[in-house]
């Protein structure tokens, strides 16, 4: 395996790292293994729970998270140059926000939703200002919803938590033209952490999740995919195993590589299992074990140029997975 470019692993990307710390996974075929990490420096301000962005310059914008508490949020953001391996601050979110959503727009802007406190006020990051603006307010405030950009370029939010616990099964989306967002069809199944994946038809795939919470937590297998020529979503058949705070990745095939996650006990509840999805026929089928246990890995699977896939987080060592052989290997 070959990658031309490093990949950025910010905050909290493994258990065992402190909260300012950044890694890069780089890889070559003159290694034994499939990559080795290495240091770069730290963030200004320690973070989790925050989103890391792939500007179209090659920078990358972090944003938000929080230090220790769900009450010790961040409204500050920053640029990582990979020119300098420095980070930067840059200009201030209007309110501090952990577990949101950033998505790239066509426009180079990046829009930011929702996040801790059932947010709904939303916002665009403009890299040539360096500065974030107010754009429209959601219909719901929403934290562990999801944020794909569909091939139009407007943006598709699918469930989360709003107040009062509940889980709205209402999907919208933000249309860049307008700034505003509209309600668009409704989730057959609510759900929050769970995934939702642009599929290479423009359609979406959600992924499993959960309801309820504390006592009442109930991790869902369903599977679903929404349509935007008709606004409407459809049961697309069940994972064989029950996951929440998981990932998945759009393989070069078509198919879907969905990674850990965990059950109702949470963090005793991690796993190493993943499974591939087959949006044509709406089955699942297990494939190798990741070699660790992860979960809170939503953003941590990247599909790399060779048709493998990077899963990082969750724990101190990156595995790559090979779809040839169905298996993972350990990164450095």
């Amino acid at each position: 395996m070959s990658l031309r470019t490093p990949l950025l692993l910010a905050g909290a990307a493994a258990l065992a790292l402190p909260l300012g710390s950044i890694w890069f996974v780089t890889s070559s075929a003159e290694h034994a293994e499939v990559g080795r990490v290495s240091a770069t420096a730290s963030m200004t301000v320690p973070r989790s729970a925050h989103t890391s962005t792939l500007l179209p310059g090659g920078a990358i914008l972090v944003a938000g998270g929080m230090s220790r508490t769900e009450q010790d949020l961040a409204a500050s953001a920053e640029l990582y140059d990979p020119s300098t391996g420095r980070f930067q601050p840059t200009g201030e979110m209007s309110m501090g926000r952990a577990s949101h959503r950033a998505s790239l727009l066509r426009s180079g802007q990046v829009l930011i939703t929702g996040g801790v406190g059932y947010l709904r006020d939303a916002e665009l990051f403009d890299p040539a200002t360096g500065e974030f603006s107010p754009t429209g307010q959601m219909q719901h405030g929403r934290t562990g919803h999801s944020a794909t950009l569909l091939k139009d370029g407007r943006v598709l939010v699918i469930g989360g938590t709003s107040r009062g616990r509940t889980f709205p099964p209402e999907a919208e989306i933000y249309d860049p033209e307008t700034g505003t967002f509209a309600t668009s069809g409704s989730l057959v199944t609510p759900r929050a952490s769970h995934t939702a994946t642009l599929l290479n038809d423009g359609r979406v795939l959600v992924t499993a999740g959960h309801q309820g919470r504390g006592q009442n937590l109930r991790v869902l297998a369903s599977v679903e995919v929404y349509d935007p020529e008709t606004a409407r979503f459809a049961e697309a058949g069940t994972l064989t195993v029950r996951r929440h705070k998981h990932s998945a990745v759009l393989l070069q095939t078509g198919e879907v590589l969905v990674m850990g996650g965990s059950s109702e006990n949470d963090f005793r509840g991690r796993c190493r299992s993943t499974e591939v999805h087959d949006p044509a026929t709406g089955t699942s089928t297990l494939t190798g074990d990741m070699n660790s246990e992860r979960f809170k890995i939503r953003d941590a699977g990247v599909l790399l140029p060779t048709g493998e896939v990077l899963i990082s987080s969750g724990a101190v060592r990156a595995d790559v997975y090979d779809p040839e052989s169905g298996t993972f290997t350990s990164a450095g």
